[in-house]
């Protein structure tokens, strides 16, 4: 899943630090300083996360709930008395391995075709990646479809991993009844398996296989906001229809998806799902208002100034935003320079770290091609 455009023109989220206070003096402060290091946003619960780590300047988070999720799904098993906590380690592993995968598809997309990208907060029911793309429909549909991109590139290599170990009659399942495909590997193994390491590690394959291939399905084939395939709808249409009628358009079918999603949820007893269908029906109703919003902004301002081009004034704010980006990756850049060029007439070329000759060698052969 990805937000296009989650943060406003400030820089700020849901996720930031922005609405801390940190020069609060007194305990209370003090509390406020150490809440905002570790949840970057105390004043708003629902942006509660933990950093985990950055690859290639793109924070990644891990959200509160999230944690209580993985840490409810192991301990279940022991509540009820059941030897599935190693199973279920196996799964909730596969789920954030391949759903951070995912993200990082979308990041790295938005990046190729000239968007920006910083952030991933994994979610209990899946991921963000916090991207803006170019606000044009192909920089939304590549964004969009980095992704599945990701979850299909994985497909052939889980196929080929469970044929090679002789489980490639469980390559096609049941996915709204895994436990009766993971009872009959269990079942199989339990005759040709040499022990319990390897048999554990045969289902983590599975297990690996069926939750990239449940994602990536999940997202293409529900055209919900904000899953992948709502967004993929919203941007094929925007081509032909404008940016506006076809958020309408998607959202109104997104509508239909989240209901139905609800329905097979309650049909199939599957409360996750039915949870992740509310989810895209207050994804949908949101991104309603927001285009609504939009709407009356546009008609406001024409009723006093004349007509406005909504897209071409969102195009020129990308536009404004990105040349920022770029100048001031320049004077970054420059600064560095200009340090490193004074450390050798300090102390000599000899005085350099690898980092610090690379940068000069590749900014040197940059500046040669201009």
């Amino acid at each position: 899943m990805t937000p296009p455009g989650f943060k406003d023109d400030d820089g700020f989220s849901p996720w930031s630090g922005a609405g801390s206070s940190s020069g609060i003096d007194g305990d209370g402060g003090k509390f406020r300083r150490f809440a905002s290091r570790l949840f970057e946003n105390p004043d708003n619960p629902l942006g509660w996360s933990v950093k985990l780590f950055t690859v290639s300047r793109i924070a990644v988070r891990l959200h509160l709930l999230t944690i209580l999720f993985v840490g409810f799904q192991l301990v279940r098993p022991i509540l009820r008395a059941e030897q599935g906590f190693v199973f279920a380690a196996l799964a909730m592993g596969s789920l954030l391995v391949i759903v951070l995968l995912h993200e990082f598809g979308h990041c790295f997309a938005c990046r190729w075709i000239g968007g920006e990208a910083d952030r991933i907060v994994m979610l209990p029911f899946g991921g963000l990646a916090l991207i803006h793309p170019p606000h044009t429909w192909l920089g939304h549909f590549v964004s969009t479809a980095g992704g599945p991109m990701v979850n299909i590139a994985i497909l052939p290599l889980t196929c080929a991993g469970l044929a090679l170990v002789g489980l490639g009659e469980f390559i096609l399942f049941n996915p709204l009844q895994p436990g009766d495909t993971l009872n009959l590997i269990l079942a199989d193994l339990g005759s040709s398996s040499s022990g319990s390491m390897m048999t554990m590690s045969l289902v983590g394959l599975w297990y690996f296989h069926f939750i990239n291939i449940v994602i990536l399905c999940f997202n293409l084939l529900v055209p919900s906001y904000p899953l992948d395939g709502g967004r993929i709808v919203q941007s094929l249409l925007w081509r032909r229809m404008g940016y506006t009628r076809a958020t309408e358009i998607a959202v109104t079918v997104g509508y239909v998806g989240a209901f139905l999603m609800i329905l097979l949820g309650i049909t199939a007893e599957s409360t996750l799902l039915a949870v992740i269908g509310g989810f895209c029906l207050w994804a949908c109703w949101t991104e309603r208002r927001r285009i609504r919003g939009e709407e009356e902004l546009v008609a406001g301002v024409s009723g006093v100034g004349g007509a406005v081009d909504l897209e071409s004034a969102d195009t020129d704010r990308w536009t404004e935003r990105a040349e920022a980006k770029r100048e001031a990756a320049e004077h970054a850049e420059q600064a560095e320079l200009d340090r490193i060029l004074a450390k050798i007439a300090d102390s000599g070329m000899e005085s350099l770290s690898k980092t610090e000759k690379r940068t000069l060698e590749s900014a040197t052969k940059r500046r040669r091609k201009q």
